[in-house]
């Protein structure tokens, strides 16, 4: 190809205009900060870690509707997050980073996101969120509910309808097999957040699903304070449109699974179930 061919290419001379005006958009973000026009980035903040199918959508707009404790979104989830409404999405993890800090934070300068095992392990091979996200602390959330978990996460891997809002790409089918499968997925991912916390040396505020169902008011307070705001925050109950997805399909799956494993996973028959 020659030389006139490249320039004329209307995506090639576009390309000395595209950097200018990116390093345009930066010195008016860096301005409009010095000058109080634009919030500076949030300096302190919690991530939600959480498994799939732990009720974190629940938790986390409870959180989100105090105005106060930041909006905790799957900012890092960077296959599925184009479904999540923030303005940006910046195709690197470094430059999430600053959006968890803008789109992720409330007025009171305190950010927050919710991750899952699949979404630190993209993260992780890019940043270092324990050191590159300021004043970071972490809640963990747990669903004492295992067998009731992966059920939850079998449906909706055959599914897609991750809340009762999504549309269902196809009908869900009993199958042994993928439960077993979501146990085991479940099992690991846990583990991972126990090593990723004894390696941190991080305590980390813990709650389980079924306690924040019973008492969502005291979960919220309990994050509050650990972001040294004073208690109670008050919920407001029109920002949180999760909704419960188990039904009979659940139960029957349930029972059947039960029964078919026998005293193998007789230990989940006593699980909590709400």
């Amino acid at each position: 190809m020659s030389t006139g061919s490249r320039l004329d290419n209307p995506r090639r001379r576009a390309r000395p205009f595209r950097q200018v005006w990116k390093i345009a958009k930066r010195w008016r973000r860096r301005v409009g900060v010095g000058l109080g026009l634009l919030p500076a980035p949030a300096d302190r903040g919690y991530m939600v870690c959480a498994t799939p199918r732990s009720g974190s959508n629940y938790l986390c707009q409870l959180l989100a509707s105090t105005n106060v404790l930041g909006n905790p979104l799957e900012f890092l989830n960077m296959a599925g997050g184009k479904s999540y409404p923030y303005p940006e999405r910046p195709p690197k993890p470094r430059r999430q980073l600053d959006v968890i800090r803008s789109a992720g934070a409330t007025r009171n300068g305190i950010y927050a996101l919710k991750l899952l095992p699949p979404h630190y392990y993209f993260a992780s091979a890019k940043v270092d969120l324990f050191h590159d996200l300021p004043n970071l602390k972490l809640v963990r959330l747990r669903r004492r509910d295992l067998l009731g978990q992966a059920i939850s996460l079998a449906r909706v891997r055959q599914t897609g309808q991750f809340m009762a809002s999504y549309p269902t790409a196809a009908q869900p089918t009993y199958s042994q097999k993928l439960i077993r499968t979501c146990i085991r997925a479940l099992h690991e991912q846990e583990a991972l957040w126990d090593e990723i916390m004894l390696r941190q040396g991080v305590q980390p505020l813990t709650f389980e699903y079924e306690d924040v169902m019973r008492s969502p008011q005291d979960a919220v307070d309990r994050v509050a304070a650990l972001m040294g705001l004073v208690p109670p925050v008050p919920i407001d109950p029109a920002m949180v449109l999760v909704t419960i997805q188990r039904n009979d399909i659940t139960n029957a799956w349930r029972q059947r699974f039960l029964a078919e494993t026998g005293a193998e996973f007789h230990e989940l028959a006593s699980s909590t179930v709400e």
